[in-house]
């Protein structure tokens, strides 16, 4: 056990005759301990034998006038405190009937100092922690809910920590500084994680965010440096401070669930390794990842949002892959400005209007509207976009600039050409035959149904199973 002392004794009664005590005593006196438990546990060593060279003298040790132990001749005790606090412990040598005793002050304290309020226990301190630590769910009968302003900071040794599922706080400050806590798990009961919880604890690499988590303190994860993903689970997160996971430049991946109402500057500035994100669309990417946005890959934009609101993805020049969920309504001024790598993009039907700009300085190259109607275009929202740019409208909409709806060609709108497609043309249906390669396998053909209209090219297919590598699949 590496942990502090947590024993405190003081000896009260000392004035006993040396010729009888004074041997025992050298042989009785509680030893210090080492302990992770709550109540401790402290060790207490005899040997009545040498008692006037008695064997038969017994030994009575009470605690808080309780006897806990009683024994004649040489052994030991562990002594387990019941509760943490004062306690009296008295050690008594009977001897021909005769007794004489000691008695020591302990005053037992507990790994966790904490705060009672309602009924409910908050963390407030604790000793110097070590290791791995699990955090009880319960201190003397009170519930514990709360992880308290700064309760393990600086805990340099802290290598993992276990939060039980009754907390429902970790307050301002709580791990910070802890350099080298590697893994923390927050459980589905916590809804707010304050100020700074997490600040600098650079070596965590695995961060799992549990379902009710509602608010994200200022600098809560910042210089996180070794974090790489971040993934908010469920639809409970409303809030996210300032600065609250900058500086992790290591960080490859963050997932933002639609619930998101208010982001704080800077959230994510300086995490310049991001290429892949899923954020609500009311967010622009620019204002969110000051140092990472014109890295980003792959944008799936969660259900929820009406618009892509002006800027949003404007400078991402290493966007391929834009996905849009039905009930968007507006594309914002500058949304894909500048988008150089982002080939393709489907619009969804609820689209009725597209800002200044939107694509300009864009390299994609075809769009497909599944629009029954039109939307509403700035006269400048393709400008200086590809010139073989070709928007694929539903055959059978209207308004694109009174052109007929028949497959006749060439006809434009907002200067590119326009080509006609059916419902029907975005569905294809791709079978893939899996092959061994004269190893085993598990998996017979499988098919693939892409929308190749509404949403993004790429596609995840099952995993092979055979025991031959090289020979995944052909076909």
């Amino acid at each position: 056990m590496k942990k502090t002392m947590m024993l405190m004794l003081a000896l009260l009664c000392g004035a006993v005759a040396p010729s009888v005590f004074g041997a025992v005593r050298g042989e009785s006196t509680p030893v210090a301990i080492n302990t992770i438990q709550d109540p401790v546990a402290t060790m207490i060593i005899w040997n009545a034998a040498w008692v006037g060279g008695n064997a038969n003298a017994t030994v009575v040790i009470k605690d808080n006038g309780t006897e806990v132990k009683r024994a004649t001749g040489t052994g030991q005790f562990t002594w387990t405190p019941s509760t943490v606090g004062p306690h009296t412990l008295t050690y008594t040598t009977y001897i021909n009937g005769t007794a004489q005793s000691e008695v020591y002050s302990v005053t037992v304290y507990s790994e966790w100092k904490y705060t009672v309020a309602s009924g409910k226990a908050t963390i407030t301190a604790t000793t110097h922690m070590t290791g791995n630590v699990t955090i009880p769910g319960t201190l003397n009968g009170y519930t514990v809910t709360g992880i308290g302003d700064n309760a393990f900071r600086d805990c340099h040794d802290l290598e993992r920590v276990t939060i039980p599922s009754t907390v429902t706080r970790i307050g301002n400050g709580a791990f910070r500084s802890c350099d080298y806590l590697d893994n923390v798990v927050i459980p589905d009961s916590v809804t707010e994680i304050g100020d700074s919880a997490f600040y600098e604890c650079s070596y965590i690499q695995n961060l799992l965010i549990g379902t009710g988590v509602k608010t994200v303190g200022n600098y809560a994860f910042y210089g996180c440096s070794s974090l790489q993903r971040v993934s908010f689970p469920g639809n409970a997160l409303t809030s996210i401070g300032y600065g609250a996971f900058s500086g992790n430049w290591r960080m490859v991946s963050v997932n933002l669930p639609g619930s998101v109402t208010s982001i704080g500057s800077y959230a994510f500035s300086g995490c310049s390794g991001l290429t892949e994100v899923g954020v609500p669309s009311r967010w622009t990417m620019q204002y969110l990842f000051p140092a990472a946005y014109a890295k980003l890959e792959s944008v799936a934009v969660p259900a929820g949002p009406t618009a892509v609101v002006d800027n949003m993805f404007s400078g991402c020049t290493a966007l391929e892959t834009v996905t849009l969920p039905s009930g968007i309504t507006a594309i914002g001024a500058n949304a894909f400005k500048n988008c150089t790598s982002l080939a393709t993009l489907g619009v969804p039907a609820s689209v009725t209007s597209i800002g200044s700009a939107a694509f300009s300085g864009s390299s994609v190259s075809a769009v497909y509207y599944l629009c029954q109607q039109a939307p509403s275009c700035a006269s400048d929202a393709f400008t200086s976009s590809p010139a073989d740019l070709t928007h694929f409208v539903l055959e059978g909409s209207k308004g694109w600039d009174g052109v007929a709806t028949s497959r006749v060609l060439p006809q434009k709108w907002q200067g590119r050409a326009i080509e006609h497609f059916k419902q029907s043309d975005c569905a294809y249906n791709i079978t893939i035959r899996f092959y061994a390669g004269g190893g085993s396998g598990s998996m017979a053909n499988v098919n693939v149904n892409a929308d190749l209209c509404a949403n993004s090219t790429r596609y995840t297919l099952p995993a092979c199973r055979f025991t031959r590598s090289g020979f995944a699949f052909a076909g």
